[in-house]
């Protein structure tokens, strides 16, 4: 192998490498990201299901209330 070409695998290879690394930290920030808004879903599913409960315990109260009058 000329000494060109074997430069030229060397730089390719080294390019790569870098590349790699910055996919790699890249990946890792989407994977927080995702990890966060999973997090935000997780809340906004709870605080519905607490509305939805607190929205039927009022109906049941106020249709008990009307039953009662």
């Amino acid at each position: 192998m000329d000494a060109h070409l074997k430069q030229s695998y060397l730089e390719t290879i080294s390019h790569l490498i870098e590349q790699n690394a910055r996919l790699g930290a890249k990946i890792e920030e989407l994977e927080k990201e995702n990890n966060e808004l999973k997090m935000k879903l997780q809340m906004r599913v709870y605080i519905n299901e607490m509305h939805g409960t607190l929205e039927g315990d009022a109906y049941q109260h106020g249709t008990a209330m009307g039953r009662n009058m």
